[in-house]
């Protein structure tokens, strides 16, 4: 959940800057944005490494610099619950964003120039005109989110913290303790029965979701 409300947050923030710029100028932070998007978790999590290795690490050396002690951020839990949502807003934000700027561009600009005539700042505009206008594209983005919720994000959580058991408090899954179980002990039933629940209940959020949306608006 927490992943689903910082990226849709992140992106429509995004995205509304973006509106803001040249067109070669969006084109330059576009694909800025976009680049992390195409990067395996594999890769991901050795640029992750880069920052937070014990003797090494960029995060390491900062600390060190101002006078504090390296941390072993492999061998703790604590820290992971913000290590995991700032790399996946970091891969996620860019093909979020590209979603509703598309969306922003194809709005009638008249309702803009008619703010603007209206004395309206560009906050303003933002707030009145543009989100509640891409709303339907904000549903739709929250609703397909929201079906995949439950099953988490297995490339994430396993190859970030680098499967480390001193994080397992705050970085272990459905996924990855399924992972886990299968190549320990080999359980194919119960990776086929969590599977099975997991689709179930993914099924069962999107129509309730669908559902409120409805009710809602």
């Amino acid at each position: 959940m927490g992943y689903m409300l910082i990226t849709t947050v992140s992106a429509l923030a995004v995205a509304v800057l973006l509106n803001e710029l040249t067109k070669n100028w969006v084109r330059i932070h576009q694909t800025i944005l976009f680049l992390p998007y195409f990067l395996s978790w594999v890769v991901v999590s050795y640029i992750a490494l880069a920052f937070l290795d014990m003797q090494n690490g960029y995060a390491n050396r900062l600390l060190m610099s101002l006078g504090f002690d390296p941390v072993k951020w492999y061998f703790i839990s604590e820290p992971w619950p913000y290590i995991l949502n700032i790399i996946a807003l970091w891969k996620r934000i860019g093909f979020a964003a590209l979603i509703y700027y598309a969306g922003i561009v194809g709005l009638n600009p008249e309702y803009y120039e008619a703010a603007k005539i209206d004395g309206a700042n560009r906050f303003q505009m933002a707030v009145k005109i543009t989100i509640p206008m891409i709303a339907p594209l904000i549903m739709i983005m929250l609703i397909l989110s929201i079906g995949s919720m439950f099953s988490g994000d297995f490339g994430l959580h396993y190859f970030i913290p680098n499967n480390q058991g001193m994080t397992f408090p705050t970085t272990d899954i459905i996924d990855t303790f399924v992972y886990r179980a299968l190549t320990k002990s080999g359980e194919i039933s119960m990776a086929a029965a969590v599977g099975l629940y997991q689709s179930v209940v993914g099924l069962i959020l999107v129509i309730l979701a669908n559902y409120t949306v409805r009710k809602i608006n």
